[in-house]
């Protein structure tokens, strides 16, 4: 697992920085304790598990990647920081 520290840069966003990284925004702002969108100059902590991203399908569906990773489905919503899944989501 890699940690780090980044400096939120002009035009950054918590959803730019979600792609970037590919991490979920539901772990940025925990991790972070935000509640409110990010700022030019804050610094956010990131922690990225070294494992294969996945990029969701045109076909795909949180059921079908639940069933195909045989995990939970709120387990994939969390991953993909969101109750619905669109074409090139990590």
């Amino acid at each position: 697992m890699k940690k780090f520290f980044y400096r939120v840069k002009e035009g950054d966003t918590l959803f730019s920085l979600c792609e970037k990284y590919s991490v979920p925004q539901t772990e940025i702002v925990k991790l972070n304790g935000l509640k409110q969108e990010i700022s030019e100059g804050d610094v956010l902590y990131f922690e990225i598990v070294d494992s294969p991203v996945y990029r969701v399908d045109v076909c795909d569906t949180v059921r079908s990647l639940s069933e195909k990773f045989n995990v939970p489905e709120e387990y994939v919503k969390e991953q993909a920081g969101s109750d619905y899944l669109f074409y090139g989501l990590k």
